[in-house]
């Protein structure tokens, strides 16, 4: 049995596919995973997707089948169980990254001796 998911027509609700040809073809088309995207600046974004393939690796009750991650910095990477979890954790990353590019920019307009 494969550890791979699709989400029901309502974009929330995970089904087990054990069929990896189905998933393939489903996977491909990147709107089906999207959660939320944000730009924080220039450098930086915030990206929250369902990822499809188990990431609990048998170590949790549920599957592990959201992702949020920044690129550009910062350092955050959060996994999660349902879709309203990753809504959620989206919102508490961008918050982080904004703080700490907010803390890069002040220290960058501070003036070394």
């Amino acid at each position: 049995m494969l550890n791979t998911y699709i989400l029901d027509t309502d974009g929330r609700t995970p089904i087990q596919c054990d069929d990896l040809l189905q998933w393939t073809k489903w996977f491909h088309v990147t709107i089906n995973r999207k959660v939320n995207y944000t730009i924080i600046n220039t450098n930086v974004s915030v990206s929250t997707i369902f990822i499809g393939i188990d990431y609990s690796f048998g170590n949790s009750d549920k599957p592990i089948l959201w992702e949020t991650m920044i690129f550009g910095g910062y350092g955050k990477t959060r996994r999660y169980s349902s879709y309203e979890d990753a809504v959620k954790g989206h919102a508490e990353v961008i918050k982080h990254a904004e703080k700490a590019a907010r803390k890069e920019t002040n220290s960058s307009k501070t003036p070394k001796a």
